[in-house]
């Protein structure tokens, strides 16, 4: 998000007011400033100087607090990492990693190849095969598949960094254990999105094509951090017409739930913005919300009225396929899509993620004794309030 949008850059500027010695001073909002329900997000720019690893002149941390993993773009590192996590520590932490897609070569105005780029998984200079979970050969590096093991790549990188951090920082649970947001913004590297970039005339690949190869490089990022770090959620933080122009309005992430910038503004702004329908990936309502206050971005958590039903009465002989479902509305009764409900039958946990009719439902197999059983489902996510209900299975 930082140096990604318009808004983020604008923020960088008026939050840095002088430059002394390599020393930054930053417009710094008072504890006060923010509401209960209300965090910061921080990255790079309030490193104290940009070689330093330290921070300075930063507000208490709010209910929960969003930390840039990266230095402003895939692959870089964030400085002041593991001083931003001391600060957050005492609240709850999120994290965000920064995506791209820059292809496997820089071209330069003229259209010659100026360079290779850093970090493309080619295997010639990436050996170990985990970083190229797809097949990516030297003889076709600009391929859909290249494109997908960078964004694996970036993503792993990414909570590399992180695991060192939160061990440097005295945290005592893995980074996998928190929210993580993969953030989009145009002004980070997009085939096709990037004015630096004379694409797609020099690469004789139309934008459809270059697309195809954008949302490869965001889902093996996903991928990564869902399926091998195993991260608690992940979710997606971009504008609505960011996302829609380089994700090209895929439904690859409709399960995720997003996060969304609105500038300049107020609590009450951003509050309203909790029930805006210009959904980023899919998922309905926003988790949280960003606005700027004085340079300094702000995070408004989205809190819908939520209720959980799930079925229960339900009579069924031992060891028989049996399918628990449960019901996920928010305010006015609206159906919370892309959220995840654990179902907890006879000490085994299972989980689903609810369909655009709010429904959450996985097949299991019923306990093998004879007895009633409570059956709990909840509902966790990012930022929506947990909901639970029980009821009960007879086995017989």
């Amino acid at each position: 998000m930082d140096e990604m949008k318009l808004t983020r850059l604008r923020a960088a500027l008026i939050a840095v007011t002088s430059v002394v010695a390599a020393s930054v001073v930053l417009t710094a909002l008072p504890a006060s400033a923010i509401t209960d329900n209300e965090g910061y997000d921080f990255s790079w720019p309030q490193c104290a100087g940009p070689t330093s690893s330290h921070i300075t002149n930063l507000p208490a941390p709010g209910a929960t607090n969003v930390i840039g993993v990266d230095g402003g773009k895939i692959f870089a590192k964030n400085n002041c990492l593991v001083d931003l996590l001391k600060w957050a520590k005492s609240k709850p932490i999120q994290l965000y990693a920064n995506t791209g897609n820059p292809g496997p070569t820089l071209y330069s105005r003229s259209g010659r190849v100026a360079s290779q780029i850093s970090g493309w998984p080619i295997p010639s200079r990436d050996r170990n095969a985990a970083n190229r979970p797809k097949p990516c050969t030297n003889a076709a590096p600009d391929s859909v598949n290249c494109a997908y093991d960078y964004g694996y790549k970036g993503a792993k990188a990414s909570y590399a960094h992180a695991v060192a951090a939160f061990r440097a920082a005295g945290i005592g649970y893995a980074p996998n254990a928190v929210n993580w947001w993969l953030d989009l913004e145009s002004a980070n590297t997009w085939r096709g999105h990037d004015a630096e970039y004379p694409e797609p005339r020099r690469t004789g690949l139309r934008q459809a094509n270059l697309d195809v190869r954008n949302r490869a490089s965001m889902l093996g990022a996903h991928d990564y951090l869902v399926n091998v770090a195993h991260v608690k959620q992940l979710g997606f933080y971009s504008s609505p017409n960011e996302w829609a122009m380089i994700m090209n309005t895929t439904t690859l992430f409709a399960n995720s739930p997003y996060w969304f910038p609105i500038g300049g503004a107020t609590s009450a702004d951003a509050l309203a913005a909790c029930s805006d329908t210009r959904n980023v990936t899919g998922s309905g309502l926003p988790v949280m919300v960003q606005y700027q206050v004085a340079g300094v971005d702000i995070n408004q958590q989205c809190f819908p009225p939520t209720s959980v039903t799930s079925s229960g009465g339900t009579s069924v002989a031992v060891r028989s396929p049996l399918r628990l479902t449960a019901t996920v509305t928010g305010g006015n009764a609206q159906p919370l899509y892309g959220v995840r409900v654990y179902f907890v039958l006879n000490a085994k946990t299972y989980s689903a993620v609810t369909n655009a009719l709010g429904v959450a439902s996985v097949r299991v197999v019923s306990p093998s004794v004879i007895g009633s059983y409570p059956l709990t489902a909840t509902l966790f996510t990012n930022s929506y309030t947990g909901s639970s209900t029980t009821s009960a299975v007879d086995v017989h």
